[in-house]
Parts: C-alpha cells; structure tokens; sequence
C-alpha cells in the first residue's frame, strides 16, 4: 500500500499492510482514505488526482496543532458500522459473504454522494431518496437483494447497541406477497412408480433421490452431502460441514435439523449415501485404455441429473399406458409434496417449517400444493 499521502495506492483493497501510516485505497469505485486503526472516511470522488488532493487538505488538518483537541465527537460512520457487520462471525459461505460485502459498500458509497456519513442521518427521506436513486439504475429484483442486505446489517447493529435508531423500522418493505396459484404436482402414487421405473433400468441413484426426498422433505443438495453417521433408527439429521469457507457448506437456514422418519426410510437414506460413496471407474478421452476412479459422484448429483431421469421415466410410463399420464414434476417438488402431505396428516405447520428449515412460516405456507388427483392419495411413510 502507499503511504505517500500525495499518490492514491492503485491497489483494490480496503486494508492496509502498514496501518500506522495514513494512505488511500480504492473500494468498488470510489476513492476512501484511512487514518489510523479506526479512522476511515470516504473522499467522495471516482478521480484518482481529486481523491489525493482531497486526502492532502484532510491529512493537513488532522496534522494541525489542536487539531486533536477541536475534532468533532465520535460518531457511528457508516463505513464503520459496515466493516463491523461484514468481519463479524455469521456463519455465512463465502458466496454470501461476498455478495453481502458489495451490497452493503454499495449502499454506503451511495450515501456518501448523497451527503450522508453517520448513521444517525439515515432518516426515512434519505431511504427513500436512496431507493429511487437505485430503482433508475437497477432492476426491481436488484433494489430488494440490496435492502435486505442493507435491513438486516441496520438491525444486527441495533440490536448490539451500535445505533440508536433503527431507519429501516418507519419504512415497510418493498417486498409484496406474491398472489399466485397452487402448483399442481403429481400424487405420491405417480412420484413412486416412476422411483420404480428408475429402479428397474439401472437408475438406483435417481429412484433413491426421488423415494427419500418425498418422505423426509430434504432438499438435493442436502441429500448430496448427507453422511452416514447422520442417519439414525428413526431420523434423518443434516449438519453444516466445517472447513475452509471457500469449501464449507452449509444447510438450509444455516443450522442443524433432524427429521423423524420410519426406519425404512433410514434404511433408504443409508442406501443413497452408500451409492453416492461407491467407487467407480469412467473412462473418457480418445484413448480407450484410459481410465479415472472417482471415490464419489457426489457432484454429478444435480438437480439437471435428476430432472432428465424424471422426464425420461415419465415419457415411457406415459407411453406404456396412455390412459394415465404422470404429471411433470421437478425434483424440488419432493420437498413440496412433504410439506403438503404433513399438513394433510395434522401435523402442525409450524412443526413442518422446523423440519424444512424455513425461517418463515410464510415460506412454508406457499409449499402447501395441490395434488393432481386426491382421489389417488398414498402417502408413504413419513413417520409422523
């Protein structure tokens, strides 16, 4: 980094090797300056010649004879209390926290062309300015990632005593309760018979997906990094893995669940993990004495896999008999159709939306489904 006051350091970071030396740095686009440990302030310019002339003028000031004794009082910067929200320990993968760390500066540098550096000046006008200014430069669906970010960073400092006042309590979201229909999804019945075409035609690892994601409500994702030791007699439990943040992975909510089943359903559970975990040699290139061992096919689960065995199983039950046509269905439905046969066996919802994970009760209510024929309701064991 430099520490030559009068030349910005072209470097892209927001720390510095040698903090006991005033400097600048460039974040996202805009040109900020640091002094000290916890000194840090933006300079308002995408110019890297305004941005060291501005860094000057500030750094004679501070450097000023009583300078010390005339500065104002501390006050909550934004920069500040963005820094102490994306450095604090969330639990977060390294997507998020990288796409969380970009909203929020963003919002912050948005701001500081508006004028506004401490929290205690984010009112509900400067939010609205805020958002107009970002709904002209950006799509709708933008506009709401940014303010949940921005949200949820405002009440994480309120609720640690970093601000007195909360501006995002006086204005609703911009958020809006889709109206939409039910989705229509096959019948449990239709869902297992075509887990037993995939079974009969080499596709094990298919119809295993298909059969424990109906009857435990686990997402692919989960079933893909399910293990062995986490299949009890009667619960199926997934835990975030621990690890570098870079290869980590985390469930549903960020947090551990268990979910009781049948002992036939762990009896299926085990059996996926075992497929998954198999050995396998595949041979590829032009060479056909090539071979490579795979210790797992763990990332060939996906949801494009799964999906194109649905479809293929569909076509040929459709074809053998016309009169009964499997409905189409996406291996997301499974999860749907557990939410809707739990509700549909008494079990509370809000007992649902802990075993699926769902921070919302909202969330779960719009998984509740309608099935294509009821008449043909056969739901399998859910150990409810």
């Amino acid at each position: 980094m430099g520490s030559n006051p009068g030349v910005p350091s072209k470097k892209r970071s927001g720390s510095a090797r040698r903090r006991d030396e005033p400097h600048t740095y460039l974040r996202g686009a805009w040109w900020w300056a640091f002094y000290g440990q916890r000194r840090r302030e933006s300079l308002g310019t995408q110019d890297a010649a305004v941005a060291a002339q501005r860094f000057a003028e500030r750094l004679a000031e501070l450097q000023r004879p009583g300078a010390a004794r005339t500065a104002e009082p501390a006050r909550a910067a934004l920069s500040d209390l963005a820094r102490e929200y994306t450095t604090a320990p969330h639990g977060w993968t390294a997507r998020t926290a990288h796409t969380t760390r970009l909203r929020v500066a963003a919002f912050v540098e948005a701001l500081f062309v508006m004028g506004v550096e401490d929290a205690e000046r984010v009112t509900p006008a400067v939010l609205d300015g805020w958002r107009e200014r970002r709904m002209a430069a950006a799509g709708r669906a933008t506009i709401l990632r940014d303010e949940s970010a921005v949200r949820a960073m405002f009440k994480w400092c309120r609720a640690r005593g970093l601000v007195s006042v909360d501006p995002f309590a006086a204005r609703p979201s911009l958020r809006t309760p889709k109206r939409r229909e039910r989705r229509t999804v096959p019948t449990p019945a239709q869902v297992l018979a075509v887990a037993a075409w995939l079974e009969e035609h080499d596709e094990l690892g298919a119809a295993l997906s298909l059969r424990v994601g109906l009857s435990t409500g686990l997402r692919l994702d989960e079933l893909r990094h399910l293990r062995l030791e986490d299949v009890g007699e009667r619960s199926v439990t997934v835990r975030p893995e621990s690890g570098p943040a870079r290869d980590a992975w985390t469930t549903k909510g960020y947090a551990e669940r268990a979910v009781p089943v049948e002992p036939a359903v762990c009896e299926l559970a085990r059996a996926l993990v075992l497929w998954r975990d198999a050995p396998r040699v595949v041979r590829w290139g032009k060479r056909k004495g090539l071979a490579r061992k795979h210790r797992s096919v763990r990332k060939s689960m996906t949801a494009g896999w799964l999906a194109k065995a649905i479809d293929r199983a569909r076509r040929e039950l459709s074809a053998q008999t016309p009169a009964v046509e499997v409905a189409r269905f996406r291996p997301h439905d499974m999860r749907r159709l557990f939410v809707t046969l739990c509700s549909r066996a008494g079990v509370p919802l809000d007992v649902v939306q802990r075993w699926v994970g769902h921070a919302d009760l909202t969330t779960t209510q719009g998984y509740l489904v309608t099935l294509v024929s009821d008449a043909d309701l056969r739901a399998p064991a859910l150990g409810v």
